[in-house]
């Protein structure tokens, strides 16, 4: 990408945080989500009363906005120009995977903040964009996929997501089949990075892949011993697990961009 390009997804990353934050924040005015039903009080934080029922729950995912707004100056700055790979090389991919970062931030919000079922389900899409894309990115780098590949391969993760989402069918430890497919995806992703890193020899910083899946190993035990009567529930502290939750997968993503930016010699 040349300088102009890389400024584009710097600004359309921009554009993009602050049109979501402004319609989520629309949204919590206007009541937009639903009534409250007390949908993620599961997550331990005390309701409290006024527009932002799990303040600290809302606020952390504000590590997600963070996240992808450092990869876009990251991406504008040229500091990976020298790389070879989809990231570094097409807007497309550039972009998407900043926005989608920025994205979800508010989607996540939109469950703490409200208590809402209607907000549940935008903080799940936000983990099916996660899960997709890894899955996505994954299977175009094996294959050599084009855009419309890549994108049909997105979209059809997307589907199955939403339809193990619906299916709600309940599972041990993840609570139902929505967290079961985000977790599966993940890891066949993982599985798929491995291969590209180890059987097809690909150049890659390795050290941020294993950083990604510390951080995200991390955010899981967290998540579980922080749930409402787990041993780390303090419904009135400032310090959430869940909240730690949020900053540790955002973490875990700026440290998977870090790893994709860093392939070198693949096909773009």
């Amino acid at each position: 990408m040349n300088a102009r390009q890389r400024k584009s997804v710097l600004l359309t990353t921009i554009v993009s945080a602050c049109f979501s934050m402004l319609l989520f924040f629309l949204a919590l005015k206007k009541q937009w989500f639903g009534s409250f039903d007390g949908t993620a009080d599961v997550f331990c934080e005390a309701t409290h009363k006024g527009l932002i029922k799990q303040p600290v729950n809302t606020w952390s995912n504000l590590a997600f906005m963070l996240a992808g707004l450092s990869a876009a100056w990251q991406i504008f700055k040229g500091k990976y120009a020298a790389n070879v790979n989809p990231i570094t090389r097409s807007i497309f991919y550039s972009t998407f995977i900043c926005v989608f970062m920025v994205l979800l931030c508010p989607g996540s919000m939109a469950m703490h903040a409200t208590m809402t079922t209607v907000g549940g389900f935008f903080d799940m899409l936000s983990m099916y964009l996660i899960a997709s894309f890894m899955m996505a990115y994954a299977i175009k780098r094996l294959f050599s996929l084009g855009i419309p590949l890549f994108l049909g391969t997105f979209g059809s993760a997307m589907v199955l997501c939403l339809i193990a989402h619906f299916l709600n069918l309940p599972l041990p430890f993840v609570h139902f089949s929505g967290n079961g497919i985000f977790a599966l995806f993940v890891l066949l992703a993982s599985c798929m990075e491995g291969w590209l890193v180890f059987i097809r020899k690909g150049n890659y910083e390795k050290k941020y892949g294993l950083l990604a899946i510390v951080s995200i190993l991390s955010a899981l035990t967290i998540w579980n011993l922080s749930q409402t009567g787990a041993p780390l529930c303090d419904p009135s502290s400032l310090v959430q697990g869940h909240g730690i939750w949020h900053i540790l997968d955002a973490t875990a993503l700026f440290f998977l961009f870090r790893f994709y930016v860093s392939e070198h010699n693949a096909i773009a």
